[in-house]
């Protein structure tokens, strides 16, 4: 991972302490930038983490079929949910910033 890119995100993942846990999501969902992931907590039923967006990268249409997601865009206060069996993609589309994103995923029963 480049040292600017972490210099970029280093404020949120340290109020996180998950320095140790930051990687990078699985690249055949990335169409474009830079997506960092760091967990948060997880267990059997659930995920939390926070994923960063890199300016204008964007995760591909991608369809939930073992977990629904919940997301939380700070930038922009919003909440949206991907139920399981459903479909949603993600993007930045800020020149400059990087996208925060809280996500938490629930696994089916």
């Amino acid at each position: 991972m480049e040292p600017n890119i972490l210099n970029e995100v280093s404020g949120i993942l340290k109020m996180l302490n998950r320095m140790d846990k930051v990687t990078t999501i699985d690249e055949s969902l990335i169409e474009e930038g830079i997506v960092l992931k760091a967990f948060i907590y997880e267990d059997n039923d659930c995920s939390v983490s926070m994923l960063m967006l890199s300016p204008q990268a964007k995760i591909k249409e991608h369809k939930h079929t073992v977990d629904s997601e919940v997301y939380y865009q700070f930038k922009t206060g919003e909440f949206k949910m991907c139920d399981i069996g459903k479909s949603h993609s993600l993007e930045n589309p800020d020149q400059n910033d990087w996208l925060p994103v809280l996500s938490i995923k629930h696994k089916k029963k």
